[in-house]
């Protein structure tokens, strides 16, 4: 009994240093993001991992008073003024205390690396897009349809980069888990891949041709 804890300790010891390996050296690669919560640096640097052409791109994390979970964008000033490989972006994290927003904070693990995947794959979007192009994402926005071709197709992306099982889990929590309202759960099932949608595509992209 006493050899087994002891091999079970080493092995979690063991884990826990491969883990502090990989976040060091994926801090190494991205050396431009910024203000990462502690509480989320492993989600953050695993799904950006699958982003390479994002590694000279500034990125911050701040907590804001926003009514969705999470949100994130290209900065104003550098949307004008700089190059589209130069581009900086914020991430905002929500820090109201709502009943009806889901808590980033206490979503499972594997579906922070998906949501933030999901946000990293419209970073990498925009970055083969000059500024008409961009501000013509924004305006899609506008219309229901637009906006839900435009998400549905970032989710697609999302899956193809490697996160499909970390987004299935993110909308598998959204719409059966959550605290979320019966609205918002009806805003997802329209505008982004339901869980039975990524499955789809996950078998699709599997399956032997």
């Amino acid at each position: 009994m006493r050899l087994a804890l002891i091999f079970f300790a080493l092995c979690n010891w063991f884990t826990a240093y491969n883990q502090t390996q990989t976040l060091d050296s994926l801090k190494t690669i991205f050396p431009l993001i910024q203000d990462v919560p502690i509480e989320l640096e492993t989600a953050i640097y695993f799904s950006i991992s699958h982003y390479p052409e994002l590694q000279n791109n500034p990125i911050r994390f701040k907590h804001a008073r926003i009514k969705t979970t999470f949100n994130a964008r290209p900065t104003v000033g550098s949307l004008l003024f700089k190059r589209k490989e130069n581009r900086h972006y914020i991430v905002r994290i929500n820090s109201s205390i709502n009943d009806s927003i889901i808590c980033f904070y206490k979503i499972p693990e594997f579906a922070k690396k998906g949501v933030i995947g999901h946000e990293f794959a419209h970073f990498a979007d925009y970055e083969t897009r000059n500024l008409w192009q961009v501000l013509g994402r924004a305006f899609s926005y506008l219309s229901k349809k637009r906006k839900a071709d435009f998400e549905k197709s970032i989710d697609t992306e999302t899956i193809k980069r490697g996160l499909g099982n970390e987004l299935y889990a993110w909308c598998n929590y959204v719409l059966y888990e959550s605290n979320a309202t019966v609205d918002y759960k009806s805003f997802k099932r329209r505008t982004y891949l339901t869980p039975e949608e990524i499955q789809a595509v996950l078998l699709t992209s599997t399956t032997p041709k």
